[in-house]
């Protein structure tokens, strides 16, 4: 440390030449893996030591992924806003925060492996570390989330599950829209591979979302040959909602704007996360107006915008939309057809209730789109939907679009709206249940 400080005089080397000088947060020596056991608490200290020579200070963010059920995390310098503040930590002066981190509801489902995400918020020095939570002494799958293999009308999935010694089932699916690739017979203990293939409409077959909003993909039993079962329900990695946009410019939509204040962050690399401070720049929407997002910036938008506005994209990426450090929902931000869905998101499930549903197709373009109807499922029915679909969408415009479920098959549904390069697509699809089609 003598020299460095010795080589920071001035008419020598300065600080600021040396190598990482502010790298902001140290964390090579926080832990990457941990054991997860049911009903136990997990404590865990994190060394707060910068990777370069100055002070640092900053934010901490906690998540937990891989999981619907209700966990908790309790920490030393937990703010009102969620947040963990750290302040002018060195190395000669280092600083810890000490987790708690446990399930606050009894889950629904089995234990399977989580992520803890921390993201660091140092300015010029945001980065994210992943700790993975693993069940020890049980079966349980050995990864947080499903792996998208193929991202295709028929997609595949793929994750591991872990036998423990004189454990023995098979694996079994309640959702129709996926089917096993392989062996389901798990007999021997170790690590198996399993794979599922999907039909169409498979990645929207479920409405639930985890808190990266990704999909909450099929609920994964294993049925013990002692007659007992574990049921596993993960989110699917890569299916985020995407939001495409033509030139990355975006008109912010008047329907958008909310009852409350909101952040709008975006990040052109890394995960959707939220700001930790309360110092964001406020829109004036009283008139027209319009923001450039660089490298990871964030802006407030007021509540009941009145003038239309713009967003400009520095590049593709993500962007979140926060209230204070509260998620509302992601987006993966790409180059494309701007065209949206109210409500609902393009390419993820719309859901349609007993009674039908009402939706907008919103052409935010320059030119007419046409629109393209898709049936799939395997329904002994043909007659399973009324609908009233638009040929074509035109340019700055929005159609209507009317789907009503029909017929007394007890059919398991899914209606989603794709965008090519020059047509809007909306899918219908349909299947039988597991145990096949009845008459209700």
């Amino acid at each position: 440390m003598l020299i460095v400080l010795i080589a920071g005089f001035p008419g020598m080397y300065p600080t600021y030449q040396i190598a990482d000088w502010d790298a902001g947060l140290d964390t090579s020596n926080w832990a990457t893996e941990l054991q997860l056991i049911t009903d136990e608490p997990i404590e865990l200290t994190l060394d707060l030591t910068p990777a370069g020579v100055i002070p640092v200070s900053g934010w901490l963010q906690f998540r937990i992924e891989g999981s619907t059920d209700d966990w908790g995390i309790e920490s030393d310098c937990q703010l009102e806003r969620e947040v963990c503040r750290f302040d002018g930590v060195t190395q000669a002066s280092p600083s810890e925060v000490n987790l708690t981190i446990s399930q606050a509801t009894n889950g629904q489902y089995d234990l399977n492996p989580l992520r803890l995400t921390i993201f660091i918020d140092v300015e010029g020095r945001e980065a994210e570390h992943a700790i993975i939570l693993m069940p020890i002494g049980i079966t349980a799958p050995i990864d947080p989330l499903w792996l998208l293999i193929e991202e295709t009308e028929t997609p595949r999935i793929c994750l591991s599950v872990d036998v423990t010694s004189g454990d023995s089932g098979v694996l079994a699916l309640s959702n129709p829209f996926w089917e096993f690739e392989g062996e389901t017979n798990l007999s021997s203990s170790g690590t198996h591979d399993v794979c599922l293939r999907g039909h169409e409409g498979a990645l929207r077959s479920s409405t639930f979302f985890d808190s990266f909003n990704r999909v909450m993909g099929p609920v994964l039993s294993f049925e013990r040959d002692n007659g007992s079962d574990s049921n596993w329900w993960m989110a699917v990695n890569g299916s985020e909602a995407i939001l495409t946009i033509s030139d990355l410019d975006w008109e912010y939509p008047l329907w958008f704007a909310a009852t409350e204040t909101l952040t709008f962050a975006y990040a052109d690399d890394g995960t959707a996360s939220c700001p930790s401070t309360d110092v964001i720049v406020e829109m004036d929407t009283s008139g027209e107006w319009n923001w450039t997002f660089a490298e990871r910036s964030a802006i407030r938008i007021p509540a009941g915008v009145a003038a239309h506005g713009r967003l400009y994209f520095a590049a593709e990426g993500w962007l979140a939309i926060c209230l204070e450090t509260q998620m509302l929902g992601s987006y993966r931000v790409l180059e494309g057809v701007d065209v949206m869905t109210q409500p609902g998101r393009i390419g993820q499930a719309i859901t349609v209730p007993p009674f039908g549903i009402v939706f907008s197709i919103v052409n935010r373009e320059d030119r007419n789109l046409p629109i393209s109807v898709e049936w799939t499922g395997d329904s002994p029915e043909a007659d399973v939907w009324e609908v009233t679909i638009p040929d074509e969408v035109g340019a700055d415009s929005e159609v209507d679009v009317t789907i009503l479920a029909v017929g007394e098959l007890a059919l398991e549904r899914v209606v989603w709206v794709t965008v090519g390069a020059d047509i809007v697509t909306v899918h219908l699809a349909a299947r039988c249940p597991v145990d096949g089609c009845e008459a209700s």
